[in-house]
């Protein structure tokens, strides 16, 4: 990847654009069945596994494959809730840790480094696998945030991979007029450490509008909260290039999804991405009470539920059983 400079415009973007929350989920019986795979799903040639984890309801015929992609500082587990409501309808729900985050970071005595191109080439090795594990159903990604780019760069490289496709707080044009002072301190913290770790815990306390979700990605100890300027710059040129991927995504169906309220990025830069797919089954919808954090926390709302269920049924053409929405 070519050398890329850190300018003010650049280190607002990934510093207070990238973030996304995490939030590990308590739900109450009856749950699905949830299991940590290690087999199988190898890193090519490292001989290590790609951390998945599977949640699938065994008393009801699977109807689909869902894998989920985490954001920013983020890992794979943090799709528990959402998985816990497509289970029992039948989905089976798989999601991965991405290098340098959530099992990767407790497996190793040093903060191992983010590879976001490393860790789409380990989506597209699982995608594979599952494919193996569940030969006649569709496959379908949801991914959050960062976890959207690497599901684009994912299907824009390997054309068919998925059957359909979940982009949520997609866009990387960062909401300036929040997190002022936290940027200003993360930034000048990232010049003075000139590699050494800068730590994003200040942008994670004012991150999101719903405190208990701040909370829990802050006690959440497989969260990652520091990152070298080397890895930031790491994930902002990886951003753009998924970006740049759009246009040659163009034969999926794909549900773009962002709330109004977003502090992290401008929602406008999401419908600009929603413009660009190539991809003419795609489909937009907005929420005006959300923020950046939709899929991957345990506060559900009821409408985003709704609109990830309404499009799966629409692609599976065929009904989905009832389920039962609470406001968390």
């Amino acid at each position: 990847m070519a050398k890329i400079r850190l300018g003010r415009r650049t280190a607002v973007r990934l510093l207070i654009g990238l973030i996304s929350l995490a939030a590990t989920a308590n739900l109450s019986a009856p749950a699905a069945e949830v299991q940590v795979s290690a087999q199988a799903l190898e890193l090519n040639g490292f001989g290590q596994a790609v951390p998945t984890y599977f949640w699938i309801d065994r008393d009801v015929a699977p109807r689909a494959v869902v894998i989920g992609l985490h954001g920013g500082v983020q890992h794979g587990r943090d799709y528990e809730a959402l998985a816990q409501k497509l289970a029992p309808l039948g989905f089976v729900f798989y999601a991965i840790d991405f290098r340098g985050h959530g099992s990767w970071l407790s497996q190793s005595k040093k903060r191992p480094p983010v590879d976001y191109y490393a860790s789409t080439d380990d989506l597209v090795d699982v995608v594979a696998q599952v494919r193996k594990l569940h030969p006649h159903l569709p496959v379908y990604c949801i991914g959050e945030s960062l976890g959207a780019a690497v599901a684009m760069k994912a299907e824009s490289s390997n054309p068919h991979l998925f059957d359909g496709m979940i982009l949520v707080s997609a866009g990387i044009e960062p909401n300036a007029k929040h997190h002022v002072i936290s940027t200003v301190e993360s930034i000048g913290e990232g010049v003075a450490s000139l590699g050494r770790c800068i730590d994003v815990s200040p942008h994670i306390k004012e991150i999101s509008d719903d405190q208990r979700s701040n909370k829990e990605m802050l006690d959440d100890p497989l969260g990652r909260r520091k990152y070298s300027v080397w890895s930031l710059l790491h994930i902002v040129g990886f951003l753009h290039a998924a970006q740049k991927s759009a246009p040659g995504i163009d034969n999926v169906p794909i549900l773009v999804m962002q709330g109004e309220l977003d502090q992290i990025i401008e929602p406008k830069s999401t419908v600009h991405l929603f413009s660009k797919i190539g991809s003419k089954r795609k489909l937009l919808k907005t929420f005006p009470d959300a923020g950046h954090l939709l899929v991957t926390t345990h506060y559900l709302k009821d409408e985003v539920v709704v609109a990830v269920l309404d499009w799966l049924q629409a692609q599976l053409r065929q009904p989905l059983p009832p389920i039962s929405l609470e406001n968390h």
